[in-house]
């Protein structure tokens, strides 16, 4: 089954349907031993218009009768969860793109200076990267434990010599 771009799609989707049809061709095993699958016939980028607006409801019933297929993953689910817009064109889409990575490399750097020491971690998932922050965390507590803040000692001192006083006031009276 091959999947012949049409006018109705967008330019960029055009050709990402072309390379993708042509890097497919071969039907070899990638790198990792999997085979290419090819698109089937009624495409999602079937779906796009010339500015690259996509016919969302088309969409919706596509994902519905047949599900989605692994190349058309990406672009349906961004739609379906609404990270872009149902009428957006393929600038638009571009963009925000764009927009969200610069945001997620902002937070990324925001993450690095607040927690210096996680960022230089290396962990092979997520199990591991909560055990390491808790070993941190509890690093940090017998530090705290083992060299209390004078200031904070004292005022705790202090406020409790307080207290005794003032119970030993109420007591006499």
């Amino acid at each position: 089954m091959k999947v012949q771009p049409t006018a109705l799609q967008g330019k960029d989707e055009r050709e990402t349907a072309d390379a993708n049809q042509k890097n497919r061709a071969t039907n070899k095993p990638r790198e990792d031993g999997r085979r290419r699958t090819t698109l089937p016939s009624k495409s999602i980028y079937s779906l796009f218009d010339n500015d690259g607006r996509l016919d969302v409801f088309g969409m919706r019933k596509l994902v519905y009768e047949r599900g989605t297929h692994p190349i058309e993953r990406k672009i349906t689910w961004k739609f379906l969860f609404g990270v872009y817009p149902e009428k957006s064109t393929t600038e638009e889409r571009k963009e925000l793109d764009r927009q969200m990575a610069s945001q997620y490399q902002w937070m990324k750097h925001s993450w690095k200076q607040r927690f210096p020491w996680a960022a230089t971690m290396r962990t092979q998932c997520d199990f591991e990267l909560s055990l390491a922050i808790q070993k941190h965390n509890e690093d940090q507590r017998e530090m705290e434990a083992a060299n209390p803040p004078t200031d904070t000692y004292s005022e705790v001192r202090n406020k409790a010599e307080s207290m005794l006083l003032e119970n030993k006031i109420i007591q006499s009276n």
